[in-house]
Order: C-alpha cells, then sequence, then structure tokens
C-alpha cells in the first residue's frame, strides 16, 4: 500500500503539479500583465526564411524576458511540420498555404503563456507605397488571393516639412516585403524623397531593387521628371523604371490582380535612366546634384529654395499691394509653422497666444510689471496654457489635437515661432481688439495663407528641384520689386475721390 501511494504521489509531482502550477499562474496576480506575442510577419513568400521569437506584448510589463521553457509547434493542416525548444523558429515554406505557429512557455515567475499565430505562405508579393486612394477597392484583394499573391500596402502621408525621419521609419520597417516582392507600385507627389529614403536604407541593407519591377503613377513630363529621377536611380541601383499615368492607375491594379503581364501594355511606359553629372558651369544644379550624391536632405533642399519663393510673395504684398502685415517676415515664419505642424494646430497655438497675451495684460494692470518682465511672464503664460489645454483634451477624450506629432523633437521651433510672430502681432503700438487690430491681423492672416496654399503645392517643390537656375530669376523679380514707386494697389482705393476730383477737373 506504501509503495502505491509513493507512486501516485510521484506520479502527480511529475503530471499534476505542472498542470495545478499552470493553472495558477494563470490566475496569480502577478501573471496577469505578463502578456507575450510572436514576433515576425504573418504573410511571407514562399522560399523566404522567416524567424519567430517571443517579445513582450505592446502596453504590458515590460521586463526582461526570461524563459524556463519554450516550446514552438509549427502545423498545415493539423499536421505538425516544424518543432523548436529554442528561443528561436527558423521557418523556410516549400508549400503555399496557411500555417499555424503555435508557443508555450514558463517564465521564471511560473507564468504560463500559450499563444498562436497563423502564417500564410504566399506565391509572390506586390508591394504598393503611396497614398490613399479610392482606386484600391476590396475586390482587388480577394483577386490577388485567388492567385496567391500578397498585395501589401503602405500607406505614405504627404509630408511637407521634417518628414523624412519619418519616412524612414515606416520604410525601415517594412525591409522584409521590400525584399520579397516582385512588383513594386510608388504613388505618392513625395517620390523623391521616398527615393532617397530607400537609397539610405540600400546602403546598409540591400533590398535588391535593380531585380524588381517599379512602376511609377505620375503625370509630370518624361523630361522634367528624369532629371529628378536619374539621381535617386543612380543611388538605388536600377538603371530603369515604368512609368503610368494617373488615370491608368486603376487599370494597372486591376490587371496586376488578374496576373496579367504588363512590360508589353501600351499604358506603361519604359524609363530608361541614365544620369550624366550636369556640367559644372550650370553652378546651381552641379552643387544640388552633389548634395544630393552625398545624403543632403531633398527635402531641405526643395524648402531653401521653396522660401525664396516666399520672400517674393510676401514682398509684392508689402510694396505692390501696400499690406503692413506688421513685421514683413512674419507670415513667412508662420507659413513654416503651418507646413510643419499643419493648419489646425496653427491656429490653435496662436488661439493661445491671444489668450495668455490677455491674462498678461490683465496682470498688469493689477500688478505693475517692468517690460522684460512681461514678455517673460506672458512666454511662461503661453507654455502653461499649452500644457493646461493639451492635458485636459487628452483627459476629456475630446482629441482635437493629435499628440503624435509632438514625438519629433523639432517641433519646439515651429512652437517657437508662434512667439516669434505674435511679439511683432502683437505689440506694444497695438490696442488689443481695436478696429486698426484687426485690420492688420487680417492683413497677417491673408498674406501667411497665400504664401500657404501657393508653396503648399507639391509641383512647386519639384520645379525648383529641377530647375533651380529659375531662382536667380527669382532675385530679378526681387530687385524689380523693390524698385516699384508707382502707386500701390491699395493705394488707388484711397486715393479714389482725388483720382476721381483731377479726372473730373481735367473734363471741365
Amino acid at each position: 500500500m506504501k509503495k502505491l501511494l509513493l507512486i501516485i504521489i510521484w506520479l502527480f509531482g511529475i503530471i499534476g503539479f505542472p498542470i495545478f502550477a499552470q493553472e495558477q499562474t494563470h490566475n496569480s496576480p502577478w501573471c496577469e500583465n505578463r502578456i507575450y506575442d510572436i514576433k515576425w510577419l504573418s504573410d511571407i513568400k514562399k522560399g523566404q526564411t522567416a524567424e519567430y521569437n517571443m517579445i513582450r506584448a505592446k502596453d504590458k510589463y515590460l521586463g526582461p524576458i526570461s524563459l524556463k521553457s519554450v516550446n514552438f509547434t509549427l502545423t498545415k493542416n493539423n499536421k505538425t511540420i516544424q518543432k523548436s525548444n529554442t528561443d528561436l523558429l527558423w521557418f523556410t515554406p516549400t508549400e503555399l498555404g496557411k500555417y499555424t505557429l503555435q508557443v508555450e512557455s514558463v517564465d521564471n515567475e511560473n507564468c504560463y503563456n500559450k499563444i498562436t499565430k497563423d502564417i500564410n505562405v504566399h506565391e509572390k508579393i506586390i508591394l504598393y507605397l503611396g497614398k490613399e486612394s479610392n482606386d484600391l477597392q476590396p475586390e482587388f484583394d480577394e483577386n490577388f488571393q485567388k492567385y496567391d499573391t500578397l498585395f501589401k500596402k503602405i500607406i505614405i502621408k504627404e509630408k511637407k516639412l521634417f518628414g523624412e525621419d519619418e519616412l524612414f521609419w515606416q520604410i525601415s520597417e517594412n525591409i522584409p516585403y521590400i525584399k520579397n516582392s516582385s512588383t513594386i507600385i510608388i504613388n505618392t507627389n513625395n517620390f523623391d524623397s521616398l527615393f532617397q529614403t530607400l537609397g539610405n536604407i540600400n546602403k546598409t541593407d540591400t533590398l535588391n531593387l535593380n531585380k524588381k519591377d517599379i512602376y511609377l503613377i505620375t503625370d509630370l513630363n518624361k523630361h522634367f521628371l528624369k532629371r529628378i529621377l536619374a539621381k535617386y536611380m543612380n543611388i538605388i541601383l536600377i538603371e530603369k523604371i515604368y512609368t503610368v499615368n494617373d488615370k491608368d492607375f486603376f487599370s494597372i491594379i486591376s490587371k496586376l490582380s488578374f496576373n496579367k503581364d504588363l512590360q508589353e501594355d501600351q499604358i506603361i511606359t519604359t524609363f530608361s535612366l541614365s544620369f550624366q553629372e550636369t556640367p559644372k558651369y550650370v553652378l546651381i544644379s552641379y552643387l544640388i546634384d552633389n548634395l544630393i550624391y552625398n545624403w543632403f536632405p531633398v527635402d531641405l533642399i526643395g524648402i531653401l529654395l521653396i522660401l525664396c519663393i516666399a520672400t517674393l510673395v510676401i514682398s509684392i504684398f508689402r510694396q505692390v499691394i501696400w499690406f503692413s502685415v506688421f513685421w514683413i517676415y512674419s507670415p513667412l515664419l508662420f507659413w513654416l509653422t503651418m507646413a510643419i505642424l499643419n493648419v489646425k494646430l496653427s491656429l490653435f497655438l496662436l488661439a493661445i497666444w491671444i489668450l495668455a497675451k490677455l491674462l498678461t495684460n490683465i496682470l498688469n494692470k493689477k500688478i505693475y510689471l517692468l517690460f522684460n518682465a512681461k514678455l517673460s511672464v506672458l512666454v511662461v503664460l503661453y507654455f502653461l496654457l499649452i500644457i493646461i489645454v493639451l492635458g485636459l483634451d487628452k483627459i476629456l477624450n475630446t482629441n482635437i489635437i493629435n499628440l503624435d506629432i509632438f514625438n519629433n523633437g523639432f517641433i519646439i521651433f515651429p512652437i517657437m515661432f508662434i512667439i516669434i510672430v505674435t511679439d511683432k502681432v502683437f505689440n506694444e503700438g497695438f490696442k488689443l481688439f481695436s478696429i486698426g487690430w484687426w485690420i492688420s491681423f487680417a492683413e497677417f492672416l491673408i498674406v501667411s495663407f497665400s504664401v500657404f496654399g501657393l508653396l503648399n503645392r507639391w509641383w512647386m517643390k519639384h520645379i525648383l528641384l529641377s530647375y533651380p537656375e529659375s531662382i536667380i530669376l527669382v532675385l530679378v523679380m526681387h530687385i524689380f520689386v523693390g524698385r516699384f514707386t508707382w502707386l500701390q494697389l491699395l493705394e488707388y482705393f484711397r486715393f479714389m475721390p482725388l483720382i476721381k476730383k483731377h479726372f473730373d477737373g481735367e473734363e471741365e
């Protein structure tokens, strides 16, 4: 009887205790936040080697992973394909279809986890890099699936400024799809930055883009396009690209979804790229080409060229139309703020500064402050109100402002631009909300939004990048505007009674 009891206890120790421990760990409070996930792609290509391991799930316990035991089991149609009791599972599929990966683990705190992940294996991958489009119909995904093709979409936001870092990380996260795709479709107005980003990544991680069919959706003139593209093609090491008109975008997606060959299709134009260095006598183009070759951000070059146009627009408003616009280049800084932050957030910060100005004036009436102290209090109130308003927006879930934009540390500069701009807009010579203030403030907004509307056109940057010598013409126009001595446009309205009286006198 003793022997039988010992055997039962021994069996319970081997079999029962782990089961009991697992049940306990499910109910243990310290295990509730120890949630894991399986890292790597859910969609891969046949013949592609994928590496799967365990990671902490987001927004859960962030301590280091330390596992007592881990077991990977890969199955297809309830048939075991592969097993591993190490921290990693390497999988190179030889058959198409759906696989299921299951991981069971016990960590050092005896917390038990069981996770499953579906893995779909495709014959080929077609990658879409571009903006949201109504032409990306759901039925196309179904057609692609019929031909065992993954149509992977990476939506790129149409950023105007400070977008290259975000674009770099977005592309970096999808490198496996880029490497294993056979076809890449690019549909973005900001394709020059995209190509430069691909070139930056290709320096450290070979993407083999020369072995892929790359289709660029664009309506740009081919001579204009060649000047832009040839520079980047030299960076990402491909010799040709296919261009498709924007109106044929739906057609190309439809044909690809039915697995049709597009090489001889009439809607496709083969664009051969052979870049020759710009002659040195075309100095500005020569210097810009060399900057781009040395990985100088193309977006920043575009901004510098666009700012030359912006100053001309502001000069025309000031010299020809006769707008005061406070400090003449305050609209320029406000345009930069709107281009970086977006219009809504810029106006939001402007409204906060007006509120800070009102509070400072009220405080100054109660407690007289010296000029420098008054400005310091104004800046402190501005930053304090930003924190209060953004905090209340988050607490109340009104979501007026997307806080993700503040992840970029350079955001502090446009926030400071508001201080510089409004210091001129709301200077001591103005009585807040007087008629003169409203007129001048309206002028400021008209000039700012005119500059924003004109220079926010993507084609403007591309034209300036393609023909940077046009800046010389802009310089000549600056001189012409600076020499303007005729009657200014708004003065015609001001002196209309005198002009009319003069003409009436001549008729008599």
